[in-house]
C-alpha cells in the first residue's frame, strides 16, 4: 500500500502544478487534467478509510488543494498556495520512495490490469516502484531541459518505452529513458543497453539514450564508460537531484545540438 501512497502524492502535486503553472504541468504530464482528478479519486478510495497517520495526511492534502481552489483570494494567493502545495506533495512522494527502497520489506501483490485477479509477478511488483522512481526523475530532469516534453510508457510494436523526452519544436535530439532504481550488474546494465539501442534506432540519428537509476554498482559504471550516445542519471529521491556528472554531460551535449 506504500506505493499507492507514493501515486496519490505525485497526483495531488501534479494537479496543484497544472493550476498555478500550466505550462509545466504540460511539460511533465501528458494527462488532462481530467484524467487527473479521476486518478487521484481513485487512488483515493483506496486509502481514505485507514487509520495510517500517511493515508489519512493525503487525504488531508486533497482537502488541502480543494479548499485552496475553491478559497483563495486571487491569484497570487492562489499560485504562492498551490506551488507550496505542489513542493510539499513531491517531497513526501520522495520520503515515501526512499523508505520503501531501504526498508526491503515484502511488497505486496497487485492485480495485473489485463488479466484481473491474478497476483502480480516480483518483476512487477519492482516495477511498480520503478514507475515511481521514473515520474520523480523525469519531473526533475525537465527542469534542466527547458521545451521538452513527456511521453510516459510509449508503445513501440509489442512493448514499450519507458519515457521518450521529445524535443522543443525548433530542434534538438530525442531522449529516450529507461529506468531502474537498483542497477549493480554489469549483466542487467548490458540487457539495457541493448534494448534502448533498439528504441534509440527507431528514432533515428542523434537520438540520445538515458539510463535513469539511483543504486548504480562501480561496475555497472565501468561497464557503460564507453558507450556512446548514452548517459547514465543518478537520481537522488531524497534530495531530489542528480549526482554528478551524468546530467551535466548529457545537458551540454543537448545545447550543443541546438548551437547547430
Amino acid at each position: 500500500m506504500r506505493e499507492e501512497l507514493v501515486a496519490v502524492y505525485v497526483l495531488i502535486g501534479l494537479r496543484a502544478l497544472a493550476d498555478c503553472d500550466s505550462a509545466e504541468y504540460v511539460r511533465v504530464s501528458d494527462l488532462s487534467k481530467g484524467e487527473l482528478d479521476l486518478r487521484i479519486a481513485s487512488r483515493l478510495a483506496a486509502v481514505r478509510f485507514s487509520d495510517d497517520l500517511d493515508r489519512r495526511d493525503a487525504v488531508s492534502r486533497f482537502e488541502q488543494l480543494t479548499s485552496i481552489l475553491k478559497d483563495a483570494k486571487g491569484n497570487s494567493e492562489l499560485n504562492f498556495l498551490l506551488r507550496q502545495l505542489h513542493m510539499a506533495c513531491l517531497q513526501r512522494a520522495q520520503q515515501l520512495s526512499l523508505s520503501i527502497v531501504n526498508s526491503g520489506a515484502p511488497r505486496p501483490a497487485r492485480e495485473n490490469p489485463r488479466a484481473p485477479g491474478l497476483a502480480a509477478s516480483p518483476a512487477a511488483r519492482r516495477r511498480v516502484l520503478s514507475d515511481d522512481h521514473l515520474r520523480l526523475g523525469v519531473m526533475r530532469l525537465l527542469r534542466e531541459l527547458p521545451g521538452y516534453s513527456p511521453v510516459f510508457e510509449y508503445a513501440v510494436s509489442s512493448s514499450q518505452v519507458d519515457c521518450v523526452l521529445e524535443p522543443p519544436a525548433d530542434g534538438g535530439p530525442a531522449i529516450v529513458v529507461e529506468a531502474k532504481v537498483r542497477l549493480v550488474a554489469p549483466s542487467e546494465a548490458a540487457s539495457l543497453v541493448k534494448t534502448l539501442r533498439k528504441y534509440v534506432g527507431l528514432w533515428g540519428k542523434g537520438t540520445l539514450a538515458v539510463i535513469l537509476a539511483s543504486e548504480i554498482s562501480a561496475a555497472v559504471r565501468d561497464s557503460l564508460t564507453k558507450e556512446k550516445d548514452l548517459y547514465l542519471l543518478d537520481f537522488d529521491q531524497e534530495s531530489n537531484a542528480f549526482r554528478e556528472p551524468g546530467v551535466q554531460t548529457l545537458t551540454t551535449r543537448v545545447r550543443a545540438a541546438y548551437a547547430r
